[in-house]
């Protein structure tokens, strides 16, 4: 079964470990490097625990945590979405069984209205999930340098 748990502040260490994992696997797409502690910097953590137009969720399969979903409404192209997939996360050995398209229908679900979803283009399963994910909602896309921005609406009345 899987579930979406949204994510308490007592459970911000867990979080916190999967997104260095999650930002050490960009590395090789952004380049980015970790700092002087050996921990990728993410300003904006604390924030999904103050903000209410952020959303911090585990992704659970069978009851065990499978990776995580950040969410909240700022747009990369100028836009004014309902909902922006800031980051999502799959544990490694969760990956290439049909989890991530299944998470990512169930936020679609109990998420509906404008989204948007940014990723980087040579990060080929990033491209595959949603590209899968978003075409029964036939995106618009957009060049952001070296990312992709899928823009779309998910009507309740639509869901799949």
């Amino acid at each position: 079964m899987l579930t979406l748990t949204p994510i308490s502040p007592a459970n911000r260490p867990q979080l916190w470990a999967l997104l260095q994992q999650y930002l050490g696997e960009l590395a090789r797409y952004y380049h980015d490097r970790p700092d002087e502690t050996g921990e990728y910097p993410y300003p904006w953590l604390d924030s999904y625990f103050s903000d209410p137009e952020r959303a911090a969720l585990f992704l659970e399969a069978d009851e065990e945590t499978a990776g995580f979903a950040l969410i909240n409404r700022f747009s990369a192209i100028g836009e004014a979405p309902d909902h922006a997939m800031a980051e999502f996360f799959l544990l490694p050995e969760r990956r290439r069984k049909g989890l991530g398209l299944a998470f990512a229908r169930e936020l679609f679900r109990q998420h509906p209205g404008s989204w948007e979803i940014k990723y980087h283009r040579g990060n080929p399963a990033a491209r595959g999930l949603w590209g899968k994910a978003t075409a029964p909602y036939s995106p618009k896309s957009a060049a952001l340098g070296e990312e992709t921005v899928l823009s779309f609406t998910v009507n309740k009345e639509v869901l799949l």
